[in-house]
């Protein structure tokens, strides 16, 4: 948002570090979630669907 409003300083050493530490972290949990979701799906397909579902979900 800073970027574009033109309020954005520069990234540099110990700041650098921490913001690619809080993307790896964010990148890590979407990645979680998105297991968790699509375990969710298939266990509820698997309750649906007559024989099982398919187990190469993706979302």
């Amino acid at each position: 948002m800073a970027a574009l409003a033109g309020d954005a300083r520069p990234i540099t050493g110990k700041d650098l570090c921490t913001a690619l530490a809080l993307l790896d972290e964010r990148r890590a949990n979407l990645v979680s979630h998105r297991t968790r979701l699509i375990n969710q799906l298939h266990a509820l397909l698997r309750d649906l669907v007559p024989g099982g579902a398919a187990t190469d979900l993706t979302l």
